[in-house]
């Protein structure tokens, strides 16, 4: 048998199938393979990354600043901040749908058959901008709607929701949910 000696010069993103975070419980979107060019569709690492996520504990997913695009349903989880730089559509960080694609994005918060506020909980989005486009008629075409059935301590701080709106309902539907807060926003 031969021994081989390593040595890692940069800390591994993802051990064991997690995406690592370390003692602080934050991992770094950019070391964790997500592409933030407005174009690169990174809702399949998303929800990779959100189901290998420790049940326990509260983590910290901190995006870089750029368009980082989604399509489909992005399946959020409990105890998460999602982190990102602020500047706005322009120079901040943006969830947007891959430029100029129609259609909609959600992102779905669970309710795992909860009744009453048994739900997803403690999930805090911090300077994201969620951004949509629209027709030269107003007709919307890109939208993103966030259903929060039955969630508890939902915060959304110092966020922007431009242009998101569908044209038949809401940016977000708070239904049977308690401690929804949108501040500095």
């Amino acid at each position: 048998s031969v021994t081989v000696p390593v040595s890692l010069r940069h800390r591994a993103a993802v051990v064991l199938g997690r995406p690592h975070s370390g003692d602080s419980g934050v991992i770094k979107a950019a070391d964790a393979g997500f592409v933030a060019n407005g174009v690169t569709d990174n809702t399949t690492r998303l929800n990779e990354i959100l189901r290998m996520l420790p049940s326990q504990g509260h983590r910290t997913l901190v995006f870089p600043r750029g368009h980082v695009a989604f399509t489909g349903v992005i399946d959020m989880v409990s105890d998460l901040t999602i982190q990102g730089r602020s500047g706005g559509v322009r120079r901040g960080t943006v969830f947007q749908m891959p430029r100029h694609r129609h259609g909609g994005l959600v992102i779905w918060y669970p309710t795992g058959g909860a009744r009453g506020y048994d739900g997803m909980h403690d999930v805090t989005w911090r300077n994201i901008a969620f951004y949509g486009e629209h027709s030269a008629d107003l007709t919307p075409t890109q939208t993103i709607y966030q259903p929060l059935i039955h969630a508890r301590n939902i915060v959304f701080d110092h966020c922007i929701f431009e242009m998101v709106q569908r044209s038949f309902g809401h940016v977000l539907d708070v239904d049977g949910s308690t401690g929804v807060t949108v501040t500095h926003s």
